[in-house]
């Protein structure tokens, strides 16, 4: 017994269904920013996409940026804290060599950060601008303002020139603004740690319940300045768009902190909610954790009518891109942070399954394994929950998401290469992409789908 209470106060609590979550996010943000591919503006038609489903996308963009600033909140603070196990599947942290309260310790982190993203940024980045160049794929061309803007961008401080008047190219690996306001937040993270968690130390559910909707209110007050700017603005007769304003707002790192702070609230809460992480016992279908699983999945349900309901009801009028509008997408559109308060309650319980799973794995040791973390599940959060949980842990989500920093960073040279070719076929794009005369390229590329396209016996035939 005394060996088995050992090793289960080892176990590390690894979070497979996070990161089943974090592929989601990853995907939906991807699908979002491919809009500007995929609505190809071809005599102010859509060929590959319904004006209702590129509102869609649109609408619910925002809604996973917001997602993972709180997720990247809940996993930096996880994952810089040593996780162990109790007997009743308590995830408990060992912080006492965590606390950044040195000047060598704070900078191995920052050395770890930058070396963990800050490669792929920059040779992301600079794929972009070699590929917008006119003898490549040359959709675009940038000014020497451009240039620097650029330049300034790959010394991550991006986010702190969002007041600025952005050149008419603005950033080329447009995705990164997202890594950029990260970063700068990540910078500030080793003095948030003990402050954060003081202020979250031995509060009741009640309280920080309260707290993390205080935490939310704070979140909203950009946007609601936001939404007053626009508002006087509007009343001098003004009838353009705010799309400078808006991208003023939406990545000045002081403006995602709470966001940030709430997910690090969550990661530091199951340090101290027994009741809600025990598991055993039976009715698992009305313990806390399925009740948090069933209130997280009622959210989403909302979230996604919302974005459905939304794009269902745009006039014909509306551009699909064009998402300041308010006309077409209306004020709850600017609030970035509208859905702030669900996507902590889903990161909450689906943690919580992975706080039982690894439990469950460690009681019954090399021999448990899988069944035994979804036993472990079952009986904390019931056969939903235990169904959630092998979905979000699937190996496929697992392996693909190592790569999602990646497939993140490089999108925007995939996606500017496709638009390219699609002109130099063309097929759309018609008024935001020229067709260029030095372009090698194009036809290796278009060679290249063809030959992937259809099976090597019938093409000749077709």
């Amino acid at each position: 017994q005394a060996d088995l209470m050992s090793k289960v106060r080892r176990a590390r609590a690894e979070l497979h269904a996070i990161n089943g979550l974090r592929f989601f996010a990853t995907l939906g943000m991807v699908l979002a920013r491919s809009v500007e591919t995929m609505w190809i503006d071809n005599s102010g038609g859509s060929t590959w996409l319904s004006l209702r489903s590129c509102g869609y996308l649109r609408r619910i963009a925002d809604d996973f940026v917001s997602f993972y600033f709180i997720l990247s909140g809940f996993a930096i603070s996880w994952g810089y804290m040593t996780r162990y196990m109790t007997s009743k599947g308590i995830c408990l942290f060992n912080v006492s060599t965590r606390d950044f309260d040195s000047d060598s310790v704070r900078r191995r982190y920052w050395v770890g950060r930058l070396q963990r993203f800050y490669p792929d940024f920059f040779i992301s980045t600079s794929c972009c601008l070699l590929v917008t160049r006119p003898a490549f794929f040359g959709c675009h061309t940038l000014s020497r303002l451009d240039w620097l803007f650029n330049l300034l961008q790959l010394a991550l401080i991006g986010g702190w020139l969002a007041w600025l008047p952005y050149p008419n190219g603005g950033n080329v690996n447009g995705p990164s603004w997202f890594l950029l306001t990260l970063a700068m937040i990540w910078f500030l993270y080793p003095f948030l740690v003990r402050p954060i968690r003081e202020f979250f130390r031995g509060d009741s559910s009640t309280m920080f319940a309260v707290k993390m909707i205080g935490l939310w209110l704070i979140s909203l007050l950009p946007w609601a300045l936001l939404l007053l700017i626009e508002l006087i603005v509007s009343s001098t007769g003004y009838d353009g768009d705010y799309t400078q304003l808006v991208w003023s707002f939406k990545p000045f790192p002081l403006f995602r902190l709470p966001e940030f702070i709430m997910g690090m609230a969550l990661a530091l809460r199951l340090t101290e909610d027994p009741e809600y992480m025990e598991i055993g016992g039976s009715g698992g279908w009305n313990r806390p954790g399925a009740w948090l699983l069933y209130g997280g999945l009622a959210g989403l349900v909302g979230v996604v009518g919302y974005a459905v309901a939304g794009a269902a009801t745009m006039g014909t009028g509306c551009s699909c891109i064009d998402v300041t509008d308010s006309a077409c997408y209306g004020w709850l559109q600017q609030v970035d942070t509208r859905f702030g308060l669900v996507s902590c309650l889903i990161i909450y319980a689906v943690a919580g399954l992975d706080c039982a799973a690894s439990a469950g794995e460690a009681r019954a040791g090399a021999e448990g394994g899988e069944r035994a973390a979804a036993a472990a599940v079952e009986s904390r959060a019931g056969p939903a929950g235990e169904m959630i949980w092998r979905g979000l842990s699937w190996g496929v989500l697992q392996e693909v998401n190592k790569w999602g920093l990646q497939i993140f960073l490089y999108q925007m040279s995939a996606q500017t290469m496709l638009q390219a070719l699609l002109v130099d076929v063309h097929w759309g794009l018609a008024n935001r992409c020229l067709e260029q005369p030095l372009s090698p390229s194009f036809a290796v590329f278009y060679v290249a789908i063809q030959v992937t396209a259809c099976d090597g016996h019938q093409c000749g035939a077709s």
